[in-house]
């Protein structure tokens, strides 16, 4: 199951909102990018400062991530 897969699984379950997802992903490019850039949820580019994802973890769990509705990136 890709990425995009189980983003839509969630979305059609009603699991979580997108702005409590955070994909990381090696492809800064084409599809995945535009993806990412539409789909509202967090994400980081591996590799990935082990400090940073902790602290965007952190920030997501506590709903201290800033503006939603802008769609955050990293």
């Amino acid at each position: 199951m890709s990425g995009q897969e189980l983003f839509r699984h969630i979305q059609e379950n009603a699991l979580l909102p997108p702005q409590r997802i955070i994909f990381l992903t090696g492809d800064k490019r084409g599809p995945v990018k535009e993806f990412l850039d539409t789909s509202g949820c967090y994400y980081l580019y591996k590799p990935i400062q082990f400090m940073e994802f902790s602290s965007q973890v952190q920030a997501v769990l506590s709903g201290e991530s800033g503006d939603e509705s802008a769609g955050p990136r990293f």
